[in-house]
């Protein structure tokens, strides 16, 4: 017994030893345990305890959408494209081009030249006849020409002419095909687009769509009025040349026959100006049934017809389409 009594001393001894020994021991363990409380944060509050990472720690979408300023956050959570949340609208995911975002309505921005919806003005289908032949668009320039309408195609279907709706100085044009776009399926009336490029031919300003396209727009019989001119315009180029390609009709009291000019072309002359009648689209002395003995001293009271531009002879003739275009004709 007196030996277990002496060992109690020592045994208190080396039990409060812990307790007054290293103060850096006691304190290495409280911190521990303090961060072990101050790590996850408070959840149900979303507040931030600086903590790298702890930002991505709220998952709700309560939380994800409140927050604006975690760019990072939102940009990441936006992918979800099924939860159509409005805060992926508002952090820009439109602009990212996210699939399926609900804010993406795929109209296009006008304000950025975006075509998407169709905008004519830059470029698709834009481009317009008058502009073409004022000089707005310069030669061999590509071109996209919408909504034209067919005034006239050639026999031989090397080409044919085409007229804004609108009408008037600059509205018609030559399109010419070679072997590219089939027209034979094309008539008077017909509206188009065409595709090509610009270039003087033979003295006609002309819209080269042989590599390019005409295509129906699958409305027809528009009609396109002749503009009426005086014979005296064909007695000068300058204002002759405005009307190049255009749908144009003469009136006379009467226009006589004068002669033949070779092939089926022959000339009138109406209070003293002289005017050619082209058989580019129609061969008048050939038709006998129609206009027997058409020759010098024949007369017509209005001849319709395209203005065509001759650059051979640096001359404009009137080329007539069809029989309906030739009116009053008397013989000799």
């Amino acid at each position: 017994m007196t030996r277990n009594h002496a060992l109690i001393p020592a045994l208190l001894a080396a039990l409060l030893a812990p307790a007054c020994g290293d103060d850096s021991t006691a304190t290495s363990f409280a911190g521990a345990t303090e961060a072990a409380t101050t790590t996850p944060g408070d959840p149900s509050t979303g507040t931030d305890t600086g903590e790298p990472g702890t930002s991505t720690a709220p998952t709700t979408g309560a939380d994800a959408s409140s927050d604006t300023s975690t760019g990072p956050v939102d940009a990441t959570s936006t992918g979800d494209s099924g939860t159509g949340e409005p805060a992926t609208a508002s952090t820009g995911a439109t602009a990212t081009g996210t699939s399926g975002d609900p804010g993406d309505t795929s109209t296009g921005d006008p304000s950025t030249g975006d075509t998407s919806r169709g905008d004519t003005t830059t470029g698709a289908g834009g481009d317009t006849i008058y502009a073409i032949q004022n000089g707005t668009i310069a030669e061999a320039s590509p071109v996209v020409v919408a909504g034209v309408i067919v005034t006239a195609v050639a026999p031989d279907l090397s080409g044919l002419f085409a007229q804004e709706p609108d009408g008037g100085e600059y509205s018609g044009i030559w399109v010419a095909v070679g072997d590219g776009p089939a027209i034979d399926k094309l008539g008077i009336g017909d509206e188009v687009d065409v595709t090509g490029t610009t270039v003087e031919l033979a003295g006609r300003t002309t819209l080269d769509a042989a590599a390019g396209s005409v295509t129906p727009t699958g409305v027809k019989n528009l009609v396109v009025a002749p503009e009426p001119l005086p014979s005296a315009v064909f007695s000068n180029p300058a204002l002759a040349e405005p009307w190049e390609s255009v749908l144009i009709r003469v009136s006379g009291a009467p226009l006589a026959v004068v002669g033949p000019l070779g092939g089926g072309e022959f000339k009138l002359a109406d209070q003293g100006v002289a005017l050619a009648v082209d058989d580019l689209l129609f061969n008048v002395p050939a038709d006998a049934l129609a206009f027997p003995g058409l020759g010098s001293g024949a007369t017509f009271t209005q001849i319709a017809g395209v203005l065509n531009a001759d650059g051979e002879f640096d001359v404009y003739k009137l080329a007539p389409r069809r029989l309906e275009d030739l009116v009053g004709y008397q013989k000799p």
